[in-house]
């Protein structure tokens, strides 16, 4: 099927966003976009679609697209692919060379016209644009050097696992379950979502830390750059700081704007920064999860840059698995983990993005085998988060396909236990989250995020 001029355009940059996705529904309403076309759409351009959009395109046009592309075949790295060919194989690097150009942000891997399984002057360009970023003689032929290359990048865009020591230290300590329901990325049907009722367990004693404080601390406050809608900091709390992430997040949690995060409902957006219209219903989003675009929205209204996709400074949040690739590792960070023999990350600079966050801890639960040393760990990490900070978690399972959730701590309870700003199904709440009390045991990795970029004032 040809492509559309329309789906191209919106393909040109190496990516299809949100944003694009709401634009081609609107191409299709407006008749200059077929459902046919739409519907291919989600399958031709699979690796180059944010995920939120990915979900967005299938539910409305009633197509599952494809799985997406984690590594290339073992059949196919032998081989060389070159202009003229048409295959199935073809296809494969097609969407390999989508991935990497939206994992690395690199637009002139970008191919417009999608996967079609022909080898044509796109592809040759595309091919030796990779190869000139991966150090390779830009041949324009996809021999088994490149494909190895590009099999690397693909497993490149999943997130580092550093190795971490563990105590084996007998214990007859007993980690719950992994549950099947959990918070999603910000953009899964309902049915898969979170209870809102919290478990009923022993609560975790973790006391707010106050040693501790000393880090790469925001820079000064200052005035927010544009007014939000539907969000105002109490009398006397200054925009970018950490008491104006926790204002603001339970601000958001609180009456009509907590509806807004809620699974069943539309999302209404507050950050004139982001690509989705200010105060506009979005009914697209509806049956969704959006603890994402809480914890966006809440930085915005607190007067700081929240992640977005691209280097703009404006645009679409990440999906929750991926907020840590806005995040630097804090000085304390770094010397606790090099105390400990520890791997530190700079998140941030391996994606090339703007540090919106200084990394005040991580811990990767299911990577530590004994009971009782992974359920300390965990909550010395909860122990270590104060109002204002943002945790996300990723969820077990492969990058991208299973999710993870986005948290605003906003204080903590009279038992220690931290407080949460986040989406939930129904509407936007506060809960009390110890280490026994979420999934937090179960998770692939947990990052304790600390904004530390004020937005700054507008001329």
């Amino acid at each position: 099927m040809p492509v559309n001029p329309t789906i191209r355009s919106l393909a040109q940059d190496g990516r299809i966003s949100l944003g694009d996705a709401q634009k081609l529904k609107e191409a299709v309403s407006a008749g200059t976009v077929s459902r046919a076309e739409a519907s291919d759409a989600t399958s031709r351009y699979a690796e180059a679609m944010d995920q939120d959009a990915h979900a967005l395109l299938g539910d409305s046009f009633q197509s599952n697209g494809r799985a997406r592309l984690s590594s290339l075949p073992d059949s196919l790295l032998g081989q060389t692919l070159q202009k003229g060919m048409r295959s199935e194989g073809v296809s494969m690097l097609q969407r390999g060379l989508m991935a990497a150009g939206l994992s690395s942000q690199n637009a002139s891997v970008a191919l417009p016209s999608g996967a079609d399984g022909i080898f044509g002057g796109e592809t040759e360009k595309s091919v030796r644009a990779f190869q000139r970023s991966s150090g390779l003689p830009e041949s324009g032929k996809a021999d088994p050097a490149t494909l190895r290359a590009l099999n690397q990048a693909l497993a490149g865009s999943q997130h580092p696992t550093p190795s971490r020591p563990t105590t084996q230290t007998p214990a007859a300590t007993t980690l719950p379950a992994a549950t099947t329901v959990r918070p999603s990325t910000g953009l899964r049907r309902p049915e898969t979502a979170a209870p809102t009722t919290t478990p009923t367990t022993t609560p975790t004693t973790a006391a707010p830390t106050t040693a501790s404080t000393t880090t790469t601390s925001p820079k000064t406050p200052i005035a927010r750059a544009a007014p939000t809608v539907g969000s105002t900091l109490p009398e006397g709390v200054a925009p970018g700081t950490p008491e104006a992430v926790a204002a603001a997040s339970r601000d958001l949690a609180t009456g009509a704007r907590a509806a807004h995060y809620g699974t069943v409902n539309p999302w209404k957006n507050i950050d004139p920064n982001h690509a989705v219209p200010v105060d506009v219903r979005m009914g697209g989003l509806a049956n969704r999860w959006k603890c994402n675009l809480f914890g966006g929205n809440a930085l915005a209204a607190a007067g700081f840059e929240p992640p977005y996709y691209g280097k703009s400074g404006k645009g679409e949040y990440p999906v929750a698995e991926q907020w840590q690739r806005w995040a630097t590792p804090s000085a304390e960070h770094r010397a606790r983990a090099t105390a400990a023999g520890e791997t530190v990350v700079d998140h941030a600079r391996a994606a090339r993005n703007q540090s919106r966050f200084d990394l005040m801890d991580e811990v990767r639960p299911t990577s530590i085998q004994d009971p009782a040393a992974r359920l300390k760990r965990v909550e010395e990490l909860l122990a270590r988060v104060q109002p204002g900070d943002v945790v996300t978690a990723d969820h077990a399972g492969a990058a991208g396909s299973d999710g993870g959730h986005v948290r605003v701590c906003v204080g903590r309870d009279d038992t220690g236990r931290p407080l949460f700003a986040q989406a939930k199904q129904q509407s936007a709440e506060v809960v009390a989250e110890g280490a026994t009390d979420a999934n937090w045991l179960n998770e692939d990795a947990i990052y304790i995020l600390r904004p530390n970029t004020p937005r700054v004032q507008a001329p």
